[in-house]
């Protein structure tokens, strides 16, 4: 992930894991290297959890992420009155080593979301839908589908969170 943050192409394969069968450390725990895999990879997730999560600097990124006419991945993200989840949701899009996004951000008939907007200015490229009343989920996900510049859609609820290399994996 570091990698690619500081600007590497990489290829992920998500069943690849990498470690030294003749290390000392392996001969010494007798066998137990499952036990230590599975344990090394809870502690990957959890690293990579904590970068999604992570409030991003503007410094590097804000270049990166002004509005394009053609971003190449439109995120669609429904909302109604959870400005906490969002808030999660949004540092995670915040936190992506893919660069070409922009954020369609669909308030189905909630509260108005400026002052929330506003802590984002400079680090996501957020394009606002507001429905004057609640139309349900699919009402919200098609008026975010008809508002998306992408070429390519992908979803978020308020209530997801992503990892950092989450669109770049998809892509």
């Amino acid at each position: 992930v570091r990698a690619r943050v500081n600007g590497w192409t990489l290829a992920v394969d998500p069943n690849a894991f990498v470690f030294h069968h003749g290390s000392h450390t392996w001969r010494g725990m007798g066998g137990a290297y499952d036990e230590w895999l599975h344990r090394n990879r809870r502690v990957h997730h959890d690293r990579l959890a904590a970068m999604s999560t992570a409030r991003p600097s503007a410094g590097g990124r804000v270049d990166a992420r002004r509005p394009s006419d053609r971003p190449e991945v439109s995120v669609i993200v429904r909302t109604i009155d959870r400005p906490g989840p969002l808030r999660d949701a949004l540092t995670s899009l915040a936190n992506q080593t893919f660069d070409s996004l922009e954020v369609v951000l669909v308030n189905d008939g909630g509260p108005g979301l400026e002052p929330l907007l506003g802590e984002f200015a400079d680090l996501l490229d957020v394009r606002p839908v507001d429905l004057l009343r609640p139309g349900g989920r699919g009402a919200a996900l098609n008026a975010g589908v008809e508002n998306a510049r992408g070429d390519r859609i992908a979803f978020c609820d308020d209530d997801d969170l992503v990892y950092p290399i989450h669109l770049d994996v998809l892509l």
